[in-house]
């Protein structure tokens, strides 16, 4: 009831300033750092007076902030079905294999998903994604190492530790040089990728306003 009050008086507030207040988002790895920078960089310059919390986790737990109240919206792929969230499609994000540019399959314009078997594997709670195809995820049941958190995933695969299976936008731009991205094909999957929101809640105008960017630039 207390954090209620405190985001229904801030709301009101941020109505009647128009550029005041806080905007707390919680986005996936992939969006927060390739997306996000950019938009939240041209947010702040037209709404100065907004204080912005950019909260990056994975997609689970991204649903829940939201479900919980903690974040005014979540961008990331829906998990559950739970009828209190209201989710706006953004954009489709094909899985591939992911590797040092030093691997042998570096070079492959695209990959079966059979051609993963013997591969040393890394595994994430990202692929938790991919539990609805189980022909696809069969590959990914005996990983050689798991990992928790995407900025360890990374630093393995550049030192060419192992591989691993993400969606596109889970590879930074900034890595492109030294990481390739493999498409998987025979069947071709995707995530679909979104804004995530209490359904039947209005957004104060602080974050509408950055809703409506995510959505152009989408």
């Amino acid at each position: 009831l207390v954090l209620h009050h405190d985001r229904t008086a801030a709301a009101v507030s941020a109505f009647v300033r128009k550029d005041r207040g806080t905007l707390m988002v919680a986005a996936i790895a992939a969006l927060a750092g390739n997306w996000l920078p950019g938009l939240v960089s041209g947010y702040l310059r037209d709404h100065p007076g907004v204080a912005v919390r950019l909260l990056d986790d994975n997609s689970r737990n991204v649903e829940r902030m939201v479900r919980d109240g903690e974040v005014d919206f979540g961008v990331g792929s829906l998990v559950s079905e739970a009828p209190e969230i209201a989710f706006e499609p953004l954009a489709d994000d094909a899985f591939g294999l992911v590797c040092s540019r030093r691997h042998p399959l570096a070079r492959r314009r695209q990959l079966r998903w059979d051609e993963l078997q013997g591969l040393p594997l890394l595994g994430t709670t990202a692929h938790h994604q991919l539990a609805a195809w189980p022909e696809e995820a069969r590959w990914l049941q005996a990983p050689v190492m798991q990992v928790s958190t995407m900025l360890t995933m990374l630093a393995l695969l550049d030192a060419n530790v192992g591989v691993t299976v993400l969606a596109r936008l889970g590879v930074p731009a900034m890595l492109a040089d030294r990481l390739a991205f493999v498409p998987l094909v025979a069947p071709r999957r995707e995530r679909r990728l979104g804004i995530l929101r209490l359904a039947g809640r209005s957004l104060s105008p602080a974050a509408q306003a950055m809703r409506e960017r995510l959505l152009a630039h989408a």
